[in-house]
């Protein structure tokens, strides 16, 4: 780090303790290292973490447990480095600081109880620190001789678990999900207890997690997503991995042996049409997308009590038809060692592909079947769709199945918000929880689409997997991205150290995998640093094409720093833009400088505005709303990607609802479109009536056959696609920003001082 940056950082971490009671960050890292890696096996590379392949995280048809709804919980005072310390020397320690939490007959009978998924901290609530979960689950003695995974969807930050007193592992991350194997400590037939520890670190104390300063959103920390434990044929299909093209898929099959002795299985995979209706949008099952059997002819020879499963034809009765696939595979699977893995792929060419397009969305549906010789079948069921996001290599402009689109759209946090109710005594209006259903969600997206939005900045973390799901049903466009929130040289260089940024990435890109939805991974938001962060975004996007690559790299940058070359690794060029809000004069002429400012710096690659906005405070705030959205969106309109010469990617307002905050002297930040009871404020007709008439329905070349059950939902039609991604601030960090950039955003109220998200 130059001597001149180094020094620039002792005074952000100078002035961020000030912000924090004079606590300083502490620059020790942690030596607990990313549980994830990848192994070389028979046909490729398997990621594993826990020592098991990581599985898909979709709903699966086999035996399942739910562990969702009232957990006991007890608030503890955690040890913060002994959470981030390497397990082999601090598992011991960890045990004697939970005092026998960890044991299957500790009594919780007077704890708290809380539901899951869930938070510990309801805002505004302090850091509690961690907490320790404990429950109680019945097995049935019919899942003796079946591998069990027990799996999580979300837990900030960092988790030990414990089922039946046996230690399984720890993670750390807190909106990524992971799994292990618990076969060998459940016992079947008898009640069975886990124990979880979780830990939230102070944000701001230490450099070396990921967010790791004051935020401008609220940290749910806790079992924040579902739990549920799945049980399968010891030999199964982990997890398959669709790359999509615009006539169909390669798919890559992990297949895991958790037997003590090799195996050779036969591996079908069928393909569906999905058969997408209001009556399933909902529904995170794949199944329910399978398109309906035909219906069963009429035999008079055979009683009706005969026609059922599968009969083999004969004379005298008729073969039970089956789903139409749309294609089919047998792959003969390599011998596979004990207790190893191995991957299993092919190309499938889709015979008339129905793609999947903005408001448009085609879907399939994959079966993967593994038998094994011996006896025993295991099935695995994911959708996706095909699509194909690209930069025009003749132009600054983004392409969609090989047509130019510019995106519109807004940003969200995965957060509920409802009004106090009448009469309440709370000290905060409204009330807020992590999003954690797919209604919830579905609201969340009915709101963007209502102002004809096509584009969703899911920031600053990975989004829930509701949200993703429904925007693949939808036809909504995703930019996802990972919490590199407002990193410093510093803690780019924490980062990267720890590998924790990778991890993150690696978990999220592995989740998503088949999401047709998500066309962008953002990998900074709004950080500072210039050799440091070149160096941490080229290392990230080489993790993303390593192991997906098939969706454009970016980050939110400023977008008053005509200079910043950190870009340069990058696939587009991602910008927050808070002219004549936060720094310039004229929100339309200053606009129009940066932007083009930008394009001269990058004269190949689309230009994304992914946040832009005004809080709402009082009615004259709302009216200002209005102004900024007029005199943003009159800088971009002549820019658009797709008009001639036109390079302006996306316009994403932020944000689609307002949002609880940490930073101090906030409770809530009002940059919404919506209120918190749903109301759309003012700027919300004039941004949905321009982005209405910006919608152009490009034309269609071969428009493929609508074939029954690939309708899509009734919804109303996506109009034009921009991203939202807007984020608002840490009040403490505006010195951060203020020093290394040598210019400070300063909202003219009282007591009010922001930084742009």
């Amino acid at each position: 780090m130059p001597a001149r940056q180094a020094l620039a950082a002792t005074v952000v971490l100078a002035a961020l303790g000030s912000v924090l009671g004079g606590c300083l960050p502490s620059t020790t890292l942690g030596t607990l290292r990313p549980a994830l890696s990848f192994v070389d096996t028979t046909g490729g590379r398997v990621a594993v973490e826990h020592g098991i392949a990581v599985p898909s995280f979709e709903r699966q048809p086999r035996p399942r447990i739910d562990l969702d709804g009232p957990w006991r919980v007890e608030d503890a005072s955690l040890d913060g480095d002994l959470s981030l310390t390497d397990r082999a020397q601090a598992l011991a320690a960890i045990e004697r600081e939970a005092g026998g939490r960890q044991a299957t007959a500790f009594d919780d009978s007077t704890w708290d109880t809380v539901p899951v998924p869930g938070m510990l901290d309801p805002p505004p609530r302090a850091p509690v620190g961690g907490a320790w979960y404990r429950r109680h689950v019945d097995v049935p003695a019919t899942w003796d001789g079946r591998s069990v995974t027990l799996k999580f969807e979300a837990a900030n930050y960092v988790v030990d678990v414990w089922l039946n007193g046996t230690y399984l592992g720890a993670h750390e991350g807190g909106a990524t999900p992971f799994a292990f194997d618990a076969t060998a400590a459940l016992a079947p037939g008898r009640d069975n207890v886990l124990a979880v520890r979780v830990d939230e670190p102070d944000l701001g104390t230490r450099v070396d997690t990921v967010p790791w300063g004051l935020l401008d959103w609220w940290s749910y920390a806790g079992l924040t997503g579902s739990v549920w434990l799945e049980a399968s044929d010891p030999v199964r299909a982990a997890r398959a991995d669709v790359v999509p093209h615009l006539d169909g898929a390669d798919v890559s099959v992990v297949i895991e042996n958790r037997t003590d002795g090799p195996v050779a299985p036969a591996v079908q995979l069928d393909v569906y049409a999905a058969n997408l209706t209001p009556a399933n949008l909902l529904d995170p099952d794949p199944a329910s997308l399978l398109p309906p059997l035909p219906a069963v002819p009429s035999n008079p020879r055979l009683p009706p009590a005969e026609i059922g499963g599968r009969p083999e034809p004969a004379v005298g009765r008729l073969p039970v038809p089956e789903r139409p696939t749309v294609t089919s595979a047998t792959l003969a699977s390599p011998t596979i060692r004990a207790r190893s893995a191995a991957v299993v792929t092919t190309s499938l060419l889709i015979p008339d592909p129905a793609l999947w397009d903005l408001g448009r969305p085609s879907l399939y549906v994959l079966r993967v079947t593994v038998d094994r010789p011996a006896g025993g079948t295991d099935s695995l069921m994911e959708t996706f769709g095909l699509r194909r996001i690209a930069v025009d290599p003749t132009a600054p402009r983004l392409l969609l199945n090989g047509r130019a689109v510019s995106l519109v759209g807004a940003a969200v946090h995965d957060e509920v918000l409802e009004p106090a109710a009448a009469g309440s005594t709370s000290t905060i209006a409204p009330q807020g929880a992590p999003l954690s259903t797919a209604a919830d969600a579905l609201a969340q997206l009915r709101r963007a689409m209502s102002v004809n939005a096509n584009f969703i900045r899911a920031g600053h973390e990975p989004a829930d997997a509701n949200l993703l799901r429904l925007a693949d049903r939808l036809g909504i466009a995703i930019w996802e991205e990972i919490p590199l929130y407002h990193f410093t040289p510093l803690t780019f260089d924490a980062a990267r150290t720890r590998g924790v940024a990778a991890q993150l990435l690696t978990e999220m890109a592995l989740r998503d995998m088949n999401r047709p939805s998500v066309l962008f991974h953002g990998l900074s938001n709004e950080s500072t640093g210039g050799d440091e962060r070149t160096a941490a975004l080229a290392a990230l996007r080489d993790v993303d094409r390593d192991v997906d690559g098939t969706r454009l790299t970016g980050q939110a940058a400023y977008g008053f720093d005509a200079a910043d070359g950190t870009s340069d690794p990058l696939d587009v060029v991602g910008i927050t833009s808070y002219f004549g809000v936060f720094y310039g004069v004229d929100p339309d002429a200053d606009t129009a400088a940066a932007l083009d400012a930008a394009h001269a710096r990058y004269p190949k690659k689309p230009v994304m505005i992914l946040e832009f906005g005004h809080w709402a405070d009082t009615p004259a705030d709302e009216a200002e709303q209005t102004r900024i959205f007029r005199a943003t969106e009159a800088a971009v309109a002549p820019r658009r990607d797709t008009i001639e010469g036109g390079f302006v990617g996306s316009l994403v307002w932020w944000s689609l609802d307002d949002y609880l905050t940490s930073r101090p002297g906030l409770t809530i930040e009002r940059f919404g479109l919506f209120a918190p009871d749903g109301t759309p404020r003012p700027v919300a007709a004039v941004l949905g009536a321009r982005f209405a008439a910006l919608d152009q329905p490009p034309p269609v070349v071969r428009q493929p056959p609508r074939q029954p059950g690939r309708e899509a939902v009734d919804e109303p039609p996506m109009l034009a696609a921009l991203l939202l991604t807007l984020a608002i601030g840490l009040g403490g960090p505006l010195a951060i920003v203020a020093l290394l950039t040598a210019r400070g955003h300063r909202r003219t109220q009282p007591a009010r001082r922001a930084l742009v998200s």
